[in-house]
Formats: structure tokens, sequence, C-alpha cells
């Protein structure tokens, strides 16, 4: 983790607001901001690093205003800490489950925030995979913070997500999730829990499903098409748009972009990223995102000729050595005004003229035509060349410059320009050379540059306002000031310069330096493509595509892609062939689809490789191939691509396109795994602990699941609590499991959320308690959990942490028996045996009596021996009573020993005196 290190923070920790399963979360300050700020504890979490790079490389991608931002991480002494937003106004369940007041144009509001922050983060090709209300944070004006990216993937330009095991929760899954072995997360996916996000807020509710008897009764009628109702006042657009999210294909969903909900809702005043709130330098922007060679030193290296040098450059490396132990630009910039006066005396000093030279070869590097024919007259006066030991000015080879003068062609339109360039190219190589010398003698060249640069740009020159633009975006010879960064982009690009003109579209859009305004973006945007630049073009079609700064249109970002696309940009290939795939914008082909997804990895676009290896696993526009799949996965998991190295895993632990390999798996899985993907974690836990491909070890296998579940999944969480409670691979520790089992319980995880009621009610690991008991059964039983609907039942029959309820009794006894628990079928029958709670019914205590001594319960064949044995609820039969007895009396039961005794004896007397 590359973390600064520091004795004292830059920030001001608050006051303590809550803890997570990693850390604390303390409300503080950063400058005059008011954030988040959660602890780490390296020490006690030391494993969990990596997977703090993961989420940090995640947050530091998103620069959106609905989403939470990531401002910053710092280490002091043992501790990390994370800063982002804080959101004063909690979670949308949290308002939804308090009864906040929210009329229907704040809910369309919050949706239509929650669909844009998907929209941004969709683009920017990361899956949230755990939408939820739970997961929304609102600020005290109710806007919209997307959060909890610990289930998010970053796709890497690719779409979808194959994994073998299902992340999220459940109840809010989409139904092809849930019918796939192998489910593919992908845009509309998220978009299906959005409308689960807002049936929420329409129904004020945040558990789904309430009426079905388990969460896999509620999944199976998902399957099947059921959807949860809407109330009956829901406007008829917001249902509409529920409806359009809940469509069971997947195809037939809306994209974020494409939702309009917003029709009389007010919208939040944007906010605006002061320079100073960054805590990190952007990794987005780069000079090299300006498609061509950005600095000087490019330049010159590119122009350098084999000639020798002709330009002492001694002088200015003694200037700028004195300059660099000053180590202040100002200084610097004083001492090029004496040379330029001719001021300063000594092995110090410089000469006007040289420094001149100097500036005006920089100037002419960067193809300033004027300046360029002034380097030709200081050739032609033989100003700036070596001089000999008598002082004179030294003619290469004998030729002078009036000879290269007059020998320019005759005709040449251009005059001595043909003559100017030649020079120009020769003044170029001294400089390099000159600089070279300086480089090896240990006097850096970065004060020079900026010096003459900044010269330069003062003067007007566009390139070196680009440059020194660049400098202030990146902090490279000056203090990092997007705000300077912007100013002399502005300068460059109102000259035409089209790499500044995209440099500062996409601080417009990223809010970088000015105000963030998306329409003042497309406008440079559109000044750079119409010039050719491929990232501009690009951007373009990037923003029609959203509809951001411009009315969304698919048909002009497809027009846009291919331009930039036909330039080469891998990006571009990649999101036309994702059009192209989608049918948006074009005529859906999975052809030309291929093709441009073909062409993008030929660059080595991981994503690209990935989505192109699930073309030929699925067989889309080329002929299924597993053996291409693996060959396009393999590529892109060698380039480190998280998900590709897992479903290589996949393929080799199912032989699909490779030679079946559980140790090839194991490896796949391992580089996954390393890189912070819990699902990898999860795989290399389960084959540890069940032995494939590796030795049987719990120990690793409680490894793995460890930095699963530190990344919030709940299924691990729960295994991992599991082996605590049973010590398998660890100490065994009641304290640990309970801990576990809380943090996967407050996720919804109904099975954690049953042993951990069973650990309050008899003190294990925690301190005793039938309410906490009674509080965590309810939660499971209302998932659907069988066994926890049957302890609530006992717990409202003998009245233990809720109010004594033979019906409620009954109720819970109904739901886990209809479910199949034996022991709930028998407490059902003794509750009609005996009419508590319903009135008394031989007939079904029967029924229940049957179903559980179906299943080998001892209680309930003796119980039901009686009835045969009585006639009550049932024909009287002795014979039927006998064998129900006999099946009770072998599993042990006393009573029906003794019963069976009786009736044999019976029996014997019967027959003695029929003799």
């Amino acid at each position: 983790m590359n973390l600064e290190s520091t004795s004292e923070p830059s920030f001001h920790r608050g006051e303590y607001v809550g803890s997570g399963a990693y850390g604390e979360v303390f409300e503080g300050r950063y400058n005059t901001r008011k954030v988040a700020i959660k602890r780490f504890r390296v020490g006690q979490y030391s494993e969990r690093l990596a997977a703090i790079d993961h989420e940090i490389a995640i947050l530091k991608r998103l620069q959106c205003r609905h989403i939470i931002q990531f401002f910053g991480v710092r280490r002091v002494a043992n501790d990390i800490y994370l800063i982002t937003d804080f959101a004063e106004g909690g979670s949308l369940k949290s308002a939804i489950d308090n009864g906040r007041p929210m009329d229907w144009s704040i809910r369309k509001r919050i949706a239509q925030e929650i669909a844009d922050g998907l929209a941004y983060i969709h683009h920017e090709n990361i899956l949230h995979r755990d939408l939820k209300s739970d997961n929304v944070l609102l600020t005290t004006h109710m806007e919209v913070k997307l959060c909890d990216f610990g289930f998010a993937v970053i796709k890497k330009s690719s779409e979808g997500h194959s994994t073998s095991a299902i992340r999220g929760t459940r109840l809010w899954l989409a139904p092809e999730l849930l019918l796939e072995d192998r489910p593919r997360y992908s845009n509309k996916s998220d978009m299906y829990a959005l409308g689960m996000v807002m049936w929420e807020m329409a129904a004020m509710c945040t558990h789904p499903f309430k009426t079905k008897p388990s969460v896999l009764a509620a999944l199976l009628a998902v399957q099947a098409g059921e959807r949860e109702q809407l109330p009956d006042h829901t406007p008829t657009g917001y249902r509409q748009w529920v409806e359009l999210c809940w469509r069971q294909d997947p195809t037939e969903r809306p994209e974020a972009h494409e939702t309009s909900l917003v029709d009389d809702a007010q919208p939040v005043p944007q906010r605006t990223i002061a320079d100073d709130d960054m805590l990190y330098d952007s990794s987005m922007y780069n000079s090299s995102a300006h498609g061509g060679n950005a600095t000087l030193a490019g330049s010159l290296d590119k122009n350098s000729t084999k000639q020798d040098p002709t330009f002492d450059l001694n002088e200015v490396a003694v200037l700028s050595y004195k300059a660099g132990e000053l180590d202040d630009v100002d200084a610097t910039v004083s001492l090029v005004e004496m040379s330029d006066t001719g001021s300063g005396s000594g092995s110090g000093s410089v000469t006007k003229d040289d420094t001149k030279v100097l500036a005006m070869y920089l100037r002419a590097s960067q193809g300033h035509r004027g300046t360029m024919h002034r380097v030709g007259e200081i050739h032609a006066e033989g100003r700036g060349t070596d001089r000999n030991e008598h002082g004179q000015s030294s003619p290469e080879e004998g030729t002078t410059t009036t000879t290269l003068m007059t020998s320019a062609p005759e005709g040449d339109g251009s005059g001595g320009t043909s003559w100017l360039r030649r020079t120009w190219r020769d003044g170029l190589a001294a400089i390099q050379s000159s600089l070279n010398s300086i480089k090896s003698s240990g006097v850096g060249d970065g004060i020079e540059r900026t010096v003459l640069i900044r010269k330069a740009a003062e003067e007007g020159e566009a390139t070196a306002q680009l440059e020194l633009g660049d400098w202030y975006s990146s902090g490279m010879h000056v203090k990092q000031s997007s705000v300077e960064a912007a100013k002399w982009y502005t300068k460059s690009a109102t000259q035409g310069d089209a790499r500044a003109q995209f440099s500062l579209g996409w601080m417009y859009e990223c809010g970088q330096g000015v105000k963030q305004n998306d329409i003042v973006a497309v406008k440079w945007y559109f000044k750079s493509a119409n010039q050719e630049h491929s990232v501009a073009q690009f951007s373009l079609g990037r923003m029609y595509e959203t509809g951001q700064g411009v009315k969304q249109n698919d048909v002009v970002a497809v027009k846009w892609y291919t331009k930039s696309a036909n330039q080469g940009d891998a990006r571009a290939q990649f999101n036309l062939g994702r059009m192209y795939e989608t049918g948006r914008g074009v005529e859906q082909s999975d052809i030309e689809a291929v093709d441009w997804y073909t062409k993008s990895t030929n660059q080595g676009h991981s994503g690209a490789q990935f989505r192109l290896g699930w073309m030929y696993e699925n067989g889309r526009g080329v002929e299924q191939s597993d053996a291409e799949a693996a060959k396009w996965y393999t590529k892109a998991a060698h380039q480190g691509f998280p998900r590709a190295q897992f479903n290589l895993g996949l393929m080799y632990e199912s032989g699909r396109g490779v030679e079946q390999s559980d140790v090839d798996a194991i490896r796949w899985y391992t580089k996954s795994a390393n890189q912070g993907y819990s699902d990898a974690q999860f795989s290399l836990g389960l084959m540890c602990e069940t032995g494939r491909g590796v030795k049987q070890n719990d120990v690793d296998a409680v490894k793995w699941y460890t930095k699963s579940a530190n990344q919030g999944d709940a299924r691990t969480q729960f295994s991992l609590a599991r082996m605590y409670e049973t010590g398998r691979g660890v100490e065994q520790s009641d304290v640990e499991a309970a801990k576990w089992y809380t943090e996967a319980a407050n996720q919804g995880h109904s099975d954690a959320q049953f042993p951990l009621g069973w650990m309050y009610e008899n003190g294990r690991g925690v301190q005793q308690s039938d309410i906490e008991a009674a509080k965590w059964y309810t939660k499971s039983a209302s998932g659907g959990y069988p066994r926890a609907q049957f302890n609530l039942g006992l717990m409202y029959e003998g009245g233990r942490g809720v109010e004594q309820s033979d019906i409620d009794a009954v109720r819970w006894y109904t739901k886990s028996a209809n479910q199949g628990h034996s022991d709930a079928q028998f407490r059902l029958g003794l509750m009609y045996d005996d009419g508590r709670g319903v009135e008394q019914n031989d007939v079904k205590a029967v029924k229940w009596y049957t179903k559980s001594a179906n299943q080998g319960h001892s209680d309930a064949q003796f119980r039901l021996g009686r009835m045969y044995d009585s006639g009550r609820g049932v024909k009287q039969s002795r014979a039927e009573a006998f064998r129900w007895y006999m099946k009770s009396a072998k599993r042990g039961y006393a009573h029906a020993q003794l019963n069976v005794g009786r009736m044999s004896e019976k029996d014997r007397g019967r027959a003695m005196l029929r003799k």
C-alpha cells in the first residue's frame, strides 16, 4: 500500500460515529470540510491492506456528486485513516425505517440521483453489485451519495462479470443471477436492484417479500416472474420505471443513463471540489493523455540528429545549478533576467545572447515559425555556436551559414525555410547534447526548463502554455495546482491547441481547478475533437452516451466513438464494440462487436480481452469455443485482470476449454484472490476446506474466508463464524464466532441470524439475553429460516424474551412446519391436540403428527400411535397404533416401549384363551 506516513495527521478527527467490520468511523474535518474518517488498525488488520488498496483503487476512480467522495488516505503510526464525504442525513434505509417524510417529488429525485450515480460508475466500467437502501447515503438536503463498494467490481472497460457464487443481498438480486449456475452480473442487474430500492421508497418498507414463507420461496417467485406489489397510490411514471427495471429479460431493462424520473423535483445545487480538498494526486490525467509528445524532452529526443554539438550551454548549466541550490523558481527567473541585461560576472555569469538563443531554440523546438526564423538569423550572425580558443565562431566542416543560405533551392515558396529547418535541427541536437552533459555532470535540467518554458508561456507560446499546464496538473517542477493548470490550459486552448482544449474539457468535466460544468466540458471536447484529437473524440462519445452536458444520443455517441476508434484508441474501440453488441446507436451486430473488441484486444486492452473471451464462451458473433474463451481469459489474466483470473480458474476447475486441473484452478484463484477479488478468496477457502486441488487444510480455509469476510461478504462471514464456533482451523472462540455471525446477520444473512440468536439464548460468546435471542430469531424467521421460526415459536409459547402468546407460537410453528421442520410439525400437532392457540382439532393434530413421525420424530410417532389406539382424528386401529409405538420404541422412547409391551402381553393372553 502506497501510503503517506506522518507523525501528525493533516486532518482533525472529531466525534466517534460508529464502527464497522474493520474499523471505527469518526466525524472529522479536513481544512474546512466536514469529512468521515475511518480508522483501521494496521496491526489488527494487516491482512486487510490489499483489500483496502482494492477499495481505494475503486474510490479514486470515482469523481461524481452522487458517489461518496474519497479525499485521501493517511497513515499515522500504526493506524490507517480513510477519508471520505460525511453524509449527515444517514442512510436511505434509516430514513425509510424511521418514517422520514418523503413526498413523491423527493422519492423521484432520489431515484434519479441513484440512477445518475449508477450511470457514472457503469461508464467507468464498475458494477456496484449490492445496491439497496442501506448503501444509499443522504445529505441533510437528501442528496444521494452511493456508498459501500465492498462488492463492487472494477470492470476495466468490460461489461458483465461471471462468478461461481452469488454476491449481494439475496432479495435485491436480479432473476438471471438466481437462474444461472455461474451468475453474470451486469449493468442490468444493478438496474434491477434500483427497481427494488424504488419499491422500498414507494412502500416505505425495507423488507421485501414479507408475505412469503421463506427467502427461498421469495427467490423462486422472482425466478418465476413474480414481483413485489407497489402501493396503489404510486404515480404512473414512477410505477412504469420500476416495472422496466424489473423486466425478467435483462436486455429489456433500461441503462442507468436512460432513466428519466425527475419532472417536478428540485435539483440539489451542485458542489465543486476545491483544489485544496484533494489529498492525493489524480492519476486519471497525465501528459500522455494529450496524444502527443507533451514535454520538451520528448521533442528534443524526437528531433535530435547525430551531428556534433554546435552550441555551448556551460554557462547556462552554472545558472541552473545556482538556481537549483536556491530551489526557488522566482530566484531562477531573476537570474535569467540578470542574464538578459548582461549583469553578473565571474564563472557564474551568463551572457544575454546565450540565454536568448537557448530560449529561442526551446520555442522553435515546439514549432513556433517566427522563432524558427529568428534562430536562422542568429546562426547567420554566428552567435550561439562553439567558440575556438581565440573566441571565434567555428563553422561546421568549413561550411558557412552564408553558403547554407545561398544553397537553398530556387523556387522554394518558403524562402529560407528549408535551411532554417535544417539549422533548427542542428540547434536541437546541440541543446540535447548540452543537456546530456549537464545531466551527466550531476546538474539537473528541470529548473532551466521551467524558467524558459514559463517565459515562453508568458510571451504567449501556446505549446509552452500547454506544457506549463501539464506541470501544474501533475506537480512536476512546480507545486501542484489545478487552478494554475486550468489557467494555462485556457490560454493555450484559446489559441487553438487541441491537446490543451482536451485537457481543459477534462478539468471542467471533473471540476478540477474550475467549477464543474459538463456543458463547458463538451464545448472544449468539441473544439479538440474537430481537430481529430482521438481522446477528445472518445470523451465526446462518452458524454453523448451518458447524456452529460448534452442531450443523450447513442447515434452521435457512436459517431464519435467511431472517429476515435479509427484512429486506434483502444477504449473507443471497446466502447464501439459494446454499442454494436447491445444495438445502441447502431443496428445490433455481434459480428461488428467482435471485430471492434478484437481491434481493442490487439492493443492489449484487458477489458476487451475479457469481453472477447465471453463472446467465445457464449458463441456470440463467433463460433462458440471454450478454447478461444480460455485463450482470451488467459491474456487478460496475465495482465493482472482479477475477473479474468477468476474465470480462468473456473474453466480449469470444470475442464472447459483447457485440460481439467484443480491445481491450475487454485493457481488462478490465488492470483485473483491476492488482488482482493472476494469471489476468488471464497473459492480458495472452499477448496482448502474440501481438499479440492490442495491438501485439505482448515487453517488455509480460514485464512481465505477471513480475507473475503473482511470485504463484507455475508456468506463468508457466516462460514468463518462456523469455523470459530467449531474450532476448525482456528482456536475455538465463541466470542469470535458471535462477532462474525453478527457481521453477517447485520447484512440480512438469515442463516447467520439464527445461530446468533442461539448464542444469545444460551449465553455463548455473548451475555445471555432472551430478548436479543428473540430479536435475532425474529429477523431470521422473517427471512424464512425454518429453525429460527421454530425457536421463535418456542419463545412465544414459553414467554421468554417476548410476551407469552400461544397464537404467535402457532403462527411461527406453522411457518416452520410448512417448510418441513419436524420439531415444528410435532409442536403444531400438540397445539391442535391440546387446543392451545388454535381451536382443538384431532384431525389436524393427526395430520401434523404424521408429517413429523414420517421424518422419524419419536415423540410424534408415540403420539400418533395413541391417536390410532384411541381412534381420535383417525379410524381406530390397534395394528397402526402398534406400528407407530414400535417405531418410537426402537428410538428409545420409554412410554412407547411400555405400550408395546402392554399390547404384546394382551395379544399373548388372547392367544392363550383361543387355545
